[in-house]
Formats: C-alpha cells, sequence, structure tokens
C-alpha cells in the first residue's frame, strides 16, 4: 500500500486507503501528536477521488487513547470518532493575495503544495482535532497541590499555609497606610 500518492496517479474511480496504528508509516507520522508511552488505537478509512481541479478525501477515524489528565496526571481514557471531509484545490486563483471572507462549506479545503499527497501526514492532522485539548479525569478535578504534590482528589495536601511565589515575597513585608 502506497502512502505517498501522486495526484495524476489517481484512477479515475478513486481508491480506498485504510490504515491503524500498526502501519508503519502512521505510526511514523503520529510520532509526536500522541506521546510515545501513550496507549493508543487508530484506525482509518479513507475514499480518495480526483475530479477535474480537486481531489476529495472522504471517510472515518475512530480513535481511543489513554491520555493523562491536565490537572492531576491520572490517566483517562478518550475514545472518538470522526468523520473525515477534506479537498484539496490543486490549484490556487489568481486573486489569492487578498483576503476573503470564506463560506462554510470551504473550511475543509486547503491548496495542495506540490503533486503528492502524505495520507499518513494528513491523518496525523485529524488525530490531532480528535484530541482534546484539555483532558480531564472528571470535571471538578482539584489538580495537585503545587508545593508537597499531593492529588488533591484523594487527600488533604501536607503543606503549612499557601506557598508564595517567589518573586511576589517581597510584597509581604509592604504595609499600607491609611489617609484616614
Amino acid at each position: 500500500m502506497r502512502h505517498r500518492v501522486r495526484v495524476d496517479e489517481i484512477p479515475d474511480g478513486g481508491f480506498r486507503y485504510e490504515v491503524d496504528e500498526q502501519t508503519p508509516a502512521l505510526r511514523d507520522a503520529l510520532r509526536g501528536a500522541l506521546d510515545d508511552d501513550t496507549e493508543h488505537h487508530v484506525r482509518a478509512e479513507l475514499e480518495v477521488t480526483r475530479r477535474e481541479r480537486t481531489v476529495r478525501l472522504d471517510g472515518r477515524l475512530v480513535l481511543s487513547a489513554r491520555l493523562a489528565c491536565a490537572r492531576c496526571l491520572e490517566p483517562v481514557e478518550h475514545a472518538a470518532e470522526r468523520a473525515v471531509h477534506v479537498v484539496l484545490l490543486l490549484e490556487r486563483p489568481a486573486d489569492d493575495e487578498e483576503e476573503q471572507e470564506l463560506a462554510p462549506e470551504e473550511l475543509d479545503e486547503s491548496y495542495l503544495e506540490g503533486d503528492e499527497i502524505d495520507l499518513p501526514e494528513l491523518l496525523r492532522e485529524q488525530v490531532l482535532l480528535a484530541l482534546p485539548v484539555k483532558p480531564l479525569c472528571q470535571e471538578a478535578c482539584k489538580g495537585l497541590c503545587p508545593g508537597c504534590g499531593a492529588d488533591l482528589n484523594r487527600e488533604a495536601c501536607t503543606c503549612e499555609g499557601t506557598p508564595v511565589d517567589p518573586r511576589m515575597a517581597v510584597l509581604q513585608g509592604l504595609k499600607i497606610e491609611d489617609d484616614n
């Protein structure tokens, strides 16, 4: 199975592209998108078709990953199924220099640079879009104590008082006199 496809070699009826995390090209593309120690499963199915000046990629992406909670670092299971609809325009219009407002149907369009499509890289982008910006184990997660590192969801911290930011410590001695 080829993972880089030349546009002029796409057959008239298009072709089907299926990969999962065991595919070396996709595994390489996902390096950096997901931590190396993140347990994950990715499966994608795409229909790649070419029209006169466009290439369409339609299909779905299924992702499951064990991520770290952004507050307490506990494992969080994340599952997503995402429709993939990408339109690659093969030619830039001559008046592309000035800014124009995009119509909703144009949001999935981009211009193809060169004459090859790197399918694993395109799927890497879709995986990044399917991941949460800030994974949480629960909405009310209390996180870790910045002083002692205790998981505040499970135990009270052993710190004595609230730690003072060393950059602000000089302000503790500041006295404000009341004019009245």
